[in-house]
């Protein structure tokens, strides 16, 4: 014979299972690495011979990348713009530009240009 718990126990529900906690955030994903930023003074010669001649009268660094812009040869660019022979505007800095050519990183670092003109 069933005893009075057992009774008891059979007709209480099922405990309620645990809530499922919510799906993990996945990771995001990594940067991809920089490629080396070098000097101009650091291109092998070939790439040197084919940067036209650049005069940067102007540049406006800002936090947001589309208000970024350089006035390169007289003319006002914003990154990314082909500078022609090869040559790309890849980023406005807050020292300058970053040109690429041919794949590779090189800086011009206008405020030191700048400074060193206003010096003499």
């Amino acid at each position: 014979p069933e005893t009075a718990s057992a009774q008891a126990a059979a007709k209480e529900p099922a405990p309620a299972p645990a809530p499922e906690a919510p799906p993990a955030k996945p990771a995001p994903e990594p940067e991809p690495p920089r490629r080396p930023i070098l000097r101009f003074a650091d291109l092998p010669p070939r790439l040197q011979a084919k940067v036209p001649d650049l005069k940067v009268t102007a540049h406006l660094y800002s936090s947001v990348p589309s208000d970024r812009m350089a006035t390169v040869n007289g003319v006002p660019r914003r990154e990314g713009a082909d500078l022609g022979g090869g040559l790309k505007l890849a980023e406005v800095t807050e020292q300058g530009v970053l040109l690429e050519i041919e794949g590779r990183l090189f800086a011009l670092d206008i405020l030191a240009e700048w400074r060193r003109d206003t010096a003499n």
